[in-house]
C-alpha cells in the first residue's frame, strides 16, 4: 500500500521534502509581496476580497489539474491494468487514489489558508469570517475531485473529464443559493462554508466507498488508449 502512495505521489512531491517545502514557502512570499503591492495599502488596485478569490480559484485550478493530469497519463500508459497484475487488490488501488487526493487537499488547504492569512493582516487585519472562504473553495476542489474519482472507477478517465465541469456547476448550484437563502436568516459566512465543508467530506467518504464497491463488483474500467493518444496528438 504504501507503494501505491508514493507511486502516487511522484511528481507532485519532491523526494526532498525540504525543498518542496522551501519552493511552496518561497512561492507564498512572493504571492503576498505582490498582493500587499496590489492592493488598498499601496496600490490600492484590487479589494483584499478579489486578491484571495483569485488565488483561491487558482489554486483550485492547479492542484485539479495535476489529479486530472495524473488519471489521464495513467490511462494512455495503462497503469491501472499494469498495477492489477501485481500482488495488489482492487480495493487498494482505489485506497491509493483517495488518499493521494486527500494529501493534496491537505497540502492545498495549508498553503492557502497561510498564504491567505498573511494576505489579510498585512491588507486590513485578519477576521473569521474574512478567513474562513477558503472553507469554501476546498470544499468545491474535495467534492468536484471526489466525484471525477468516483467516475472514474466506475466509467473511465473519458466521462470524468465530463464529471469534473459537471460538478463544478453542481458546487455552484447548490451552496450559491443556499447562500443567499441562509444569509436572510443572518447565518455568517463561516457557517455557510463549515456546511459547504462538511457536506464534501460526506461526498468524499460516499464516493471512496462507492468506487470500492464498484470495482470489486465490475472491476476497474478497461482504459481507452486509442481515444486518449488520438486526442493528445491532435
Amino acid at each position: 500500500m504504501n507503494v501505491l502512495i508514493q507511486r502516487e505521489m511522484e511528481g507532485e512531491i519532491a523526494s526532498d521534502w525540504q525543498e518542496r517545502i522551501i519552493y511552496h514557502v518561497m512561492y507564498g512570499v512572493v504571492l503576498n509581496i505582490f498582493m500587499w503591492l496590489l492592493g488598498p495599502r499601496v496600490l490600492d488596485l484590487f479589494s483584499i476580497g478579489a486578491m484571495d478569490q483569485f488565488v483561491s480559484v487558482m489554486v483550485v485550478l492547479v492542484v485539479s489539474s495535476t489529479l486530472n493530469e495524473k488519471l489521464k497519463n495513467d490511462s494512455i500508459n495503462r497503469q491501472m491494468s499494469f498495477l492489477q497484475t501485481l500482488p495488489v487488490s482492487k480495493s487498494q488501488l482505489v485506497h491509493a487514489k483517495f488518499l493521494h487526493m486527500l494529501l493534496l487537499w491537505c497540502m492545498a488547504f495549508v498553503w492557502l489558508s497561510s498564504v491567505i492569512s498573511v494576505n489579510l493582516l498585512l491588507n486590513g487585519g485578519w477576521t473569521f469570517d474574512l478567513w474562513t472562504h477558503v472553507w469554501g473553495f476546498t470544499s468545491a476542489l474535495l467534492f468536484i475531485q471526489s466525484m471525477v474519482l468516483l467516475c472514474y472507477f466506475s466509467k473511465g478517465y473519458q466521462v470524468a473529464q465530463a464529471v469534473f465541469y459537471l460538478s463544478a456547476l453542481a458546487w455552484a448550484a447548490i451552496f450559491i443559493p443556499l447562500g443567499l437563502t441562509l444569509e436572510e436568516t443572518g447565518l455568517s459566512k463561516g457557517g455557510l462554508w463549515g456546511i459547504a465543508l462538511m457536506a464534501a467530506f460526506i461526498i468524499y467518504v460516499i464516493s471512496w466507498l462507492m468506487a470500492i464497491r464498484k470495482v470489486n463488483a465490475k472491476g476497474i474500467p478497461e482504459e481507452s488508449w486509442d481515444y486518449l493518444a488520438t486526442d493528445d496528438v491532435s
